[in-house]
């Protein structure tokens, strides 16, 4: 039983005789009686797949008696949002996705992400399972079942969580052409149907299998074929993924380099078109670069991300990674720090963002992908390393400076010579 569940379900037993809970357990998936019961956060109980410290994701399960779905919203002030649509309640790909950018208006409204003048616009998709409906706006759905996410990444500054407008609102429509507005929830991600959403994504019985340490001081970073479904894949990112040593190396330190890439200063209310100051032009809509464990149900730890990530004069970011339950005041002002987590939870998974690259942007994890610079990742299987340094070497070739390399380091060699010591004693080149 994976740590974090296991921990969840011991308070239950605590709280609730073993006997109720068996005959009250809820079946696999409850149809959603209110909009958006569920939100996978990196806070709390929805800290599942892998979810991003600067986003929320809340969702809803698509139900079978449901033939589609209208969603009413406004656009947030945010640096993106999306809504995507899943195939299956346990995934089995992604069915369609409307990026902000691709969201029509409606009629004498104006959708800011596309450049629109004008504010407080207004929005209106339909998920359905009609294949026939071509219209803007409409996802469709393929399987019997499945869910509905919508995603804010990064609102701005002062706007809060939902980015300064309330939630969608959800029309269901049954087979029956019976219509239904489901209510605003009052609260989110109820302990038992969480768990149950939990347990059918990443169920008890998926043991993770395989896997073994990499060798020498070197930490690879490439992107996968096919990111697992079940962490449900944002269809507008691409990953790099690395997997450092199994347990942590006391003394040392892991250090992350590379160049940032141009992004829009959103949370200083810049449009998304606008690249952040001392920038020449966007090259991608969001980055980041994340700590977590990978064991299920798949939590996040703390990510760095581009608005917050200090980048010396050359534009270069330096990343550090260690086992302080603080950040280490040894820690240099150009530096940014994650926390390893828990030193009993292993093994760990690195994980490097790339959204929505600009088309001439060749240097972003995007055209990895497309020069087959991957590796194969699915749970249960832990990745091989040996196929993540390949497709590393790789992917290091077509980034360039924009690659994160990364080492492990002794802290000592770090505080006296910075990232370039801890780099020449990995065997890595250090530019003049």
């Amino acid at each position: 039983m994976r740590i974090l569940l296991s921990a969840i379900l011991g308070v239950l037993a605590l709280l609730v005789p073993a006997e109720a809970l068996k005959a009250e357990a809820p079946p696999v998936i409850s149809t959603a009686s209110c909009a958006w019961p569920f939100e996978f956060t990196p806070i709390g109980l929805g800290n599942a797949t892998y979810p991003d410290t600067l986003a929320r994701y809340w969702f809803f399960p698509f139900d079978p008696a449901w033939q589609e779905v209208t969603i009413k919203g406004a656009y947030p002030k945010a640096r993106y949002f999306s809504l995507v649509a899943y195939d299956g309640y346990v995934p089995t790909a992604v069915a369609g996705a409307l990026a902000d950018v691709e969201i029509s208006p409606e009629q004498g409204s104006s959708n800011p992400f596309a450049g629109d003048a004008g504010k407080n616009g207004a929005y209106t998709v339909t998920i359905t399972r009609d294949q026939k409906r071509t219209a803007s706006n409409v996802v469709h759905i393929n399987a019997e079942d499945g869910w509905v996410f919508y995603r804010i990444y990064l609102p701005n500054r002062g706007a809060g969580k939902f980015a300064g407008v309330p939630l969608p609102d959800i029309t269901v429509t049954g087979r029956d052409g019976q219509a239904q507005t489901l209510p605003p929830c009052r609260s989110v991600n109820n302990m038992r149907d969480l768990l149950s959403v939990i347990e059918t994504l990443l169920p008890p019985d998926l043991h993770l299998v395989g896997g073994r340490p990499a060798e020498g001081d070197r930490i690879w970073f490439a992107a996968p074929e096919n990111p697992p479904m079940r962490l449900l894949p944002n269809p507008h990112v691409k990953y790099l993924a690395a997997q450092p040593q199994f347990t942590y190396q006391e003394g040392r330190i892991i250090v992350i380099r590379g160049r940032m890439p141009d992004y829009p200063d959103t949370f200083h209310g810049a449009a998304v078109s606008a690249p952040a100051t001392g920038s020449d032009k966007v090259q991608l809509r969001y980055w980041s670069l994340c700590q977590g464990d990978l064991v299920l149900p798949v939590p996040s730890v703390q990510c760095a991300t581009d608005a917050f990530t200090p980048v010396d004069e050359r534009g270069f970011y330096t990343i550090v990674v260690s086992d302080d339950l603080v950040q280490p005041d040894w820690l240099p002002k150009v530096a940014a720090w994650l926390p390893w987590g828990d030193p009993m939870v292993v093994p760990k998974l690195m994980l490097n963002r790339n959204m929505l690259a600009a088309k001439d942007f060749g240097q972003a994890i995007q055209s990895t992908v497309a020069k087959d610079c991957t590796f194969p990742f699915d749970l249960p299987n832990i990745p091989d390393p040996d196929k993540i340094a390949k497709a590393g070497a790789c992917a290091e070739k077509v980034m360039a400076e924009y690659y994160p390399q990364a080492v492990w380091c002794d802290v000592d060699t770090f505080t006296s010579g910075g990232w370039q010591a801890c780099f020449r004693a990995a065997g890595l080149t250090v530019p003049p």
